[in-house]
């Protein structure tokens, strides 16, 4: 096997990276592996797109186009993907993403705007109830006190967790 050297991500690439793990990015190993891959996954292909132009350099197959069907809704959906090549760097974050192999926030992640950018295109929605208008950052795979953590960095915007159902919660961000 050929050991690949560190990559040295920059600012940006890190802040891209923890914006898409808020989302629905990953760091996976096979089973015996040494080394993490970043992979990333979204129904948009722009979105997709954007997020590989940070990491096209550690990536040989690009942007790919998959299906898959739901049996909850007896259709079939397009998905768009890539993932990097196994490298330490990924390792190395992963060891901090995730815990007993359950994503968790790392306790000295600071939000910043590139960051929310990412994790809002990825994973947020503007939603109407019947009173007002508010925006909803998916957090349902982070246990509740990590989506607290990331509420009180949101706290300028009146963050709050809203209970989705038993220990899923989202943050909601109210319109004003």
């Amino acid at each position: 096997w050929l050991v690949k050297p560190k990559i040295n991500l920059s600012k940006e690439q890190t802040d891209i990276l923890y914006g898409a793990l808020l989302g629905d990015g990953c760091l996976s190993k096979k089973q015996n592996g040494l080394n993490a891959q970043f992979s990333y996954l979204s129904s948009s292909y722009e979105h997709t797109q954007f997020v590989y132009q940070f990491f096209n350099d550690f990536s040989s197959l690009g942007v790919v186009q998959g299906s898959y069907y739901d049996k909850r809704t007896n259709k079939t959906y397009t998905r768009y993907y890539f993932k990097t090549i196994h490298n330490v760097t990924f390792e190395e974050e992963r060891m901090k993403w995730y815990k007993n192999n359950k994503k968790v926030v790392p306790n000295d992640l600071q939000l910043n705007s590139t960051i929310c950018l990412v994790w809002y295109i990825g994973d947020g929605s503007l939603c109407t109830s019947k009173y007002s208008q508010y925006i909803q950052l998916s957090t349902d795979c982070f246990p509740y006190e990590d989506v607290l953590y990331l509420c009180s960095q949101l706290s300028e915007f009146e963050a709050k967790p809203m209970k989705q159902k038993e220990n899923v919660y989202r943050i909601y961000i109210p319109h004003h």
